[in-house]
C-alpha cells in the first residue's frame, strides 16, 4: 500500500473504484440507483422524544443537498466525510453547530496521530488544518455500489440492443422471378433499382408494385424471449441493489410479488440505511442543542393506512399512560411524547392575558 493511500485512509479497491464517480455524473441507471436509496433516506421524516426544537434545529443545520452528496460519496468509494461548521477556527474543535459542509473524501489527509492509539486527532482539508472532532467520517473497506458498474453495463448494452431489433421487427421479402439469371449475368445495378422502386412505392403510397410473376411478404420473427432477458437483467440488478424492480424501474409488480411485499421491501432498505448512516449524522449534530440523551426514529417511508395509525396510537397511548401512572413521567411529558409522535396537536403559542385584552374585532 503507497504512502498516500495510508495518509488519506483509502483502501487500493476505493481508489480503483474513483472512476465510478465518472459514471455517475454521466447520468443513466447507474446514478439512479445510486442516489435512490440516500434522497429517499434524507426525505423521510422523523422524531426526536427529547423536543421538536431539536429535529428543527438539526434540519436547519444539515443542508439536503450536501447530506445527499456525502451519502453518495458513500455509496460509490465508501467513505463520507462531513466537516461541523461554526464560528470558531478551523484548527479547534467545535463547541457549536452553526451547519455541515460537505468534504470530498479525496482531500481530506490525517496530518498527526494520537500516540497511544493511533487515532487521528488532526486532519488536512486542501491545507486547511481541522481537529478531528470537528468531522463526521463514514468509512467501509468494501463500497456498496462495488461492481454494480458492470451491472449496469449489461443493462445499457440490453437496453441499446432493442431499438435495433425493432427496426428488424418487419422484415420485407421480395420474390423476384429471374433473380439468379439476372445475378449471373451482371445485372446487380438493375435488380438494386428494383428493389429501391418498390420499397418507395411502399414508403410513398403505401402500395407495392412488382411484376405478376413475384411476390413480396413480409416476416416478423420472434422476439418472445428480449423480454425475458431484459426482466432478468432487471431481477439482478435488483437482488444486487435491494431495490424492487416496480421501485428502480417504475413498473407494475407482477407474477409472485405484490405491491404490497415490494413496498415492504422498499421501506426496509430505507429504514436500514437511515439507521446506519442518516441517524449516526443526526445525533451528533442533535448533541449541539441538547445535553439529554438523544435516540431518533424513523418513520416509515409507506405512508400509514388509518388502522395502522389508530393501533399506533392506542399501543403508545396505553405506553404512555403506564408511565405516567407508575409515576415514572409527568402528565406534561406524557403529552409531549404524543406531540412528539403527531397524535397531539402542540399547546397554541399565545399569552391568554394578551387575548382578554384584545377586544378589536376585524
Amino acid at each position: 500500500m503507497s504512502e498516500n493511500t495510508q495518509k488519506d485512509g483509502y483502501s487500493d479497491i476505493a481508489r480503483a473504484l474513483g472512476r465510478n464517480a465518472e459514471v455517475f455524473d454521466s447520468g443513466g441507471i447507474y446514478s439512479r440507483i445510486v442516489r435512490m436509496v440516500p434522497r429517499a433516506a434524507i426525505g423521510g421524516e422523523w422524531i426526536c422524544p427529547a423536543s421538536t426544537d431539536v429535529v428543527a434545529a438539526v434540519q436547519d443545520a444539515c443542508s439536503v443537498i450536501e447530506l445527499e452528496k456525502t451519502l453518495i460519496d458513500y455509496q460509490i468509494s465508501g467513505k463520507s466525510v462531513l466537516m461541523i461548521k461554526d464560528d470558531r477556527g478551523l484548527d479547534q474543535a467545535p463547541t457549536t453547530c452553526k451547519s455541515v459542509e460537505r468534504i470530498k473524501p479525496g482531500t481530506l489527509q490525517v496530518v498527526e496521530l494520537f500516540s497511544t492509539t493511533k487515532a487521528p486527532s488532526l486532519y488536512s482539508i486542501n491545507g486547511r488544518y481541522v481537529h478531528s472532532q470537528r468531522l463526521i467520517i463514514q468509512e467501509t473497506k468494501y463500497p456498496p455500489m462495488r461492481g454494480l458498474d458492470s451491472l449496469c453495463r449489461e443493462y445499457n448494452r440490453a437496453m441499446s440492443f432493442l431499438p435495433k431489433l425493432l427496426e428488424r421487427l418487419q422484415q420485407p421479402v421480395y420474390s423476384m422471378q429471374g433473380l439468379a439469371t439476372a445475378m449471373q449475368n451482371g445485372q446487380q445495378s438493375l435488380v438494386n433499382q428494383m428493389i429501391v422502386s418498390v420499397d418507395q412505392f411502399r414508403s410513398a403510397m403505401n402500395t407495392v408494385l412488382i411484376d405478376k410473376e413475384d411476390s413480396y411478404s413480409i416476416l416478423s420473427p420472434n422476439v418472445s424471449g428480449v423480454e425475458k432477458l431484459v426482466e432478468a437483467i432487471q431481477g439482478n440488478l435488483s437482488a444486487v441493489t435491494g431495490i424492487p424492480v416496480s421501485k428502480l424501474f417504475g413498473t407494475s409488480s407482477s407474477g409472485l410479488n405484490s405491491g404490497a411485499a415490494d413496498n415492504q421491501r422498499w421501506a426496509d432498505e430505507v429504514k436500514h440505511f437511515q439507521t446506519r448512516h442518516l441517524e449516526p449524522i443526526y445525533r451528533r449534530i442533535a448533541g449541539f442543542f441538547t445535553k439529554d440523551d438523544v435516540s431518533i426514529t424513523f418513520l416509515s417511508v409507506i405512508p400509514e393506512t388509518a388502522e395502522e395509525r389508530a393501533n399506533r396510537f392506542k399501543t403508545d397511548a396505553d405506553n404512555v399512560v403506564a408511565l405516567v401512572n407508575a409515576g415514572i413521567i409527568s402528565t406534561e411529558e406524557a403529552r409531549q411524547i404524543m406531540v412528539n409522535g403527531g397524535f397531539v396537536p402542540p399547546a397554541p403559542d399565545y399569552d391568554t392575558e394578551d387575548i382578554d385584552n384584545d377586544t378589536t374585532l376585524d
